[in-house]
C-alpha cells in the first residue's frame, strides 16, 4: 500500500516510537525508493494520557509531512492509541492517515466510517482465530483508483477491489473462512467475550507485575488498557528471558524495546485462566 500512496520526492512520512518493527522496515525501504523521508516520534512509555500522544505527533507535523502511519493499537508495547484523533490531526495538517490495525478485529470496537482514516488495516488472524493470511485492507474512495496489489496479475486494471480478487497463486482459503470466524466470536459473546478478555489481562498482569516488582498496570491510564499489556522486566535479557521460559513450556513475547527488556502478555478468555497467569509469575521469581 505505501508503494502507491500519494507521495512526492522530498516528503515526509511521521510514524511513532511503538509501530512494528516490520512496518518500519518497510517504510523506510519504500520511503527511499519513492525519495521521500522516515520521521519518528518519540513516545514515552506508558505516556500520561492520551492527549499527550496527540499532542507530540501535532507537534512533530511540519510542512514536508504528506503521511502518518500509527499504530491503533501497538505490538511491543500493547497500549491502544488514540488514532481517531491522530488521524484527524493528520488530516487537517493535509496529510493522509494510514492505521496500522493489526490488532483490532475483535479485540476492540472500531468504526471505519467514524475514524475516517485514508488507509486501514487489520488482521483476522489474531484475535479473531481466522487463519494465517486473512486481513482487511479499507482504503478511502478518494484513494482507491491509487491502489493496487504489489503483484499484479488478473484484473489489475479493472478496479481498486477486482485487482486484489485473484493474484498470482494465492490461497483464498483464509478469506473463506473469515465468516466462521466472525461467528464463532459472535458465538463466545462478541462484545462480552471481549469484555471478559479485557478484565482477564487487568487481572493477569497485576500478577505478574507483583512478581517482577513493577508497577501494576491497572495504575495506568483506562485509555490504555487491553486484553494485552506490557510490563518491563528490569534485570532480565528479553533473549535469555524468552528461551529460558520457552524451556519451562511458557510461551509469551518479550521484546527488547528502547534500550529495555519486557514481556507481553496477552488475554483471551477462551482458553486463558488466571492460573496461567500465576504460573508465568513463579517461573519468573524463580529465573530472577
Amino acid at each position: 500500500m505505501l508503494a502507491h500512496a500519494p507521495t512526492d520526492p522530498g516528503d515526509e512520512w511521521l510514524t511513532t516510537s511503538h509501530r512494528y518493527g516490520a512496518v518500519g522496515v518497510a517504510m523506510a525501504t519504500i520511503a527511499a525508493r519513492r525519495g521521500a523521508t522516515v520521521k519518528t516520534v518519540e513516545i514515552p512509555f506508558p505516556p500520561s494520557d492520551p492527549e499527550e500522544v496527540v499532542a507530540l505527533i501535532r507537534a512533530a507535523i511540519g510542512p514536508r509531512t504528506r503521511g502518518v502511519v500509527v499504530d491503533a493499537i501497538t505490538s511491543p508495547t500493547a497500549l491502544r492509541l488514540p488514532f481517531e484523533e491522530i488521524v484527524r490531526v493528520a488530516q487537517a495538517a493535509g496529510a493522509w492517515a494510514l492505521v496500522d490495525g493489526a490488532h483490532t478485529p475483535g479485540h476492540i470496537d472500531v468504526d471505519l466510517d467514524k475514524t475516517g482514516a485514508d488507509f486501514w488495516t487489520g488482521n483476522l488472524h489474531k484475535w479473531l482465530c481466522a487463519p494465517r493470511g486473512c486481513a482487511l485492507l479499507h482504503v478511502a474512495r478518494r484513494w482507491q483508483h491509487l491502489i493496487r496489489p504489489t503483484i499484479p496479475s488478473h484484473d489489475h486494471e479493472t478496479g481498486f477491489q477486482a485487482s486484489f480478487d485473484w493474484v498470482g497463486t494465492d490461497d483464498p482459503t483464509p478469506w473463506l473462512a473469515a465468516p466462521a470466524a466472525l461467528d464463532w466470536h459472535e458465538a463466545q459473546g462478541g462484545a462480552a467475550f471481549r469484555a471478559r478478555n479485557l478484565a482477564l489481562c487487568a487481572e493477569g498482569a497485576s500478577i505478574v507485575a507483583e512478581a517482577l516488582g513493577v508497577a501494576d498496570p491497572r495504575d495506568r491510564h483506562p485509555a490504555f488498557r487491553l486484553a494485552m499489556c506490557t510490563l518491563p522486566t528490569p534485570g532480565f535479557d528479553a533473549n535469555h528471558l524468552h528461551a529460558a521460559l520457552r524451556d519451562r513450556g511458557i510461551e509469551v513475547p518479550c521484546p527488547p524495546w528502547s534500550g529495555a527488556s519486557w514481556i507481553r502478555i496477552s488475554a483471551f478468555s477462551a482458553y486463558n485462566r488466571p492460573e496461567n497467569y500465576e504460573v508465568l509469575a513463579r517461573a519468573l521469581r524463580a529465573l530472577a
